[in-house]
Order: structure tokens, then C-alpha cells, then sequence
């Protein structure tokens, strides 16, 4: 666990430098409105003129574009294939803020799968450096693969909704927290009323 804790420290110093704050958006399931908080979030955001990145990790299923009102031509896949640099990837939305996609189809999923290597880590978070937020949109469930963004988060937020199974699914997710000792400054949780 030391490991962890070690990744984790670097991660905070890394962003309490750079002041950036993270809000990783994330549930048990699917069509809860993850994308949904997590647009509005930084729609909001950018509302206060703040410089604000969505990073929609929903690969095969990435839906923050239609959101925001894009159809982006290049994704994440673009940058596995080596085809652009990651911040190349980086779209502009009508809103003021930028978006990186994982994509909208099955080649985009696997690349994702395959290639969201530590290299691509670092990557990504250097090119954090210069937004105020970076609001990650995770996919349902738990991915190791995105085990730094949940150890560098400044906040999370856990969408729910009233059934018995997705309760459960939340405290696994919380029994991960601790299990793994994510020194998650602030967690939080979004009940959704049908």
C-alpha cells in the first residue's frame, strides 16, 4: 500500500502546485446521469470564467460531446495510434470548455483498454496544468485503469439511485476507497429521483 500512498502524495503535490482541482463523477451503473452532473458541473465552472477540462473516460459510450453540443473528429484513439499528441486530442466546445473524449465506438473502447498505460497517465495530467478543474466522467463501476484519477481527486461524486443492488455496488465502491487508501479530500453523493 506504501506504493499508493507514495502515488498519491506525488499527484496532490503535482496539482496543489498547479491549483488544479479534480471532480471525479462516477456511479455503480449506467444511465444514472454521470455526464449529465459532470457537464453541468463545468458548464457552471465555466460560467465563474474558470478554465475547465472534461475528460469523458466512457470509452466506446463517451457521450459528454453530445452534451456539449460537439462531434469531435479526433479522440483518445488518435493518440494510442500516435497519429497526435494527447493535448492535440483536446477539443474546444461552444461553452468555453475543452473536452477530451475517449470516443464513441468499439475500436475506441478496446484502444482504451489496451493502451491507458502510465505514459498515458502522465500525459494526461500534464496537460492538466493549465485548466482551474478537470472534471473526469467515469464510467460505471470501478476500472483499474483509472486508479490515479481516483488518488488525485480533489472530490468525488457518486451519482445513485434508489435500488437495492446499486447500494451495494456504492459500498463496494467505498470499500475500494479504503481498501486501497485513496486520500480523497472530499466525497460526495448525488441521489437521482426518477
Amino acid at each position: 500500500m506504501s506504493i499508493i500512498k507514495d502515488q498519491a502524495e506525488n499527484l496532490r503535490k503535482t496539482f496543489s502546485k498547479n491549483r488544479t482541482k479534480i471532480v471525479l463523477v462516477t456511479g455503480g451503473k449506467g444511465g444514472v446521469g454521470k455526464s449529465i452532473v459532470s457537464v453541468n458541473i463545468a458548464v457552471n465552472l465555466a460560467k465563474m470564467n474558470k478554465k475547465v477540462l472534461v475528460f469523458d473516460t466512457d470509452a466506446g459510450f463517451a457521450n459528454a460531446s453530445i452534451l456539449l453540443g460537439v462531434s469531435p473528429s479526433v479522440s483518445i484513439k488518435d493518440y494510442f495510434d500516435k497519429k497526435l499528441t494527447l493535448e492535440e486530442c483536446v477539443i474546444k466546445t461552444p461553452y468555453g470548455i475543452k473536452l477530451l473524449s475517449t470516443g464513441m465506438d468499439i475500436k475506441d473502447w478496446i484502444a482504451f483498454q489496451k493502451n491507458f498505460t502510465r505514459k498515458a497517465i502522465e500525459d494526461f495530467f500534464n496537460i492538466t496544468k493549465d485548466h482551474d478543474y478537470v472534471i473526469i466522467d467515469v464510467s460505471a463501476g470501478y476500472n483499474e485503469n483509472l486508479k490515479p484519477f481516483y488518488i488525485a481527486a480533489d472530490n468525488i461524486l457518486k451519482i445513485l439511485e434508489m435500488y437495492f443492488t446499486l447500494i451495494l455496488i456504492i459500498s463496494f465502491m467505498i470499500a475500494l476507497n479504503h481498501k486501497f487508501q485513496f486520500q480523497v479530500l472530499n466525497h460526495h453523493h448525488v441521489l437521482q429521483k426518477n
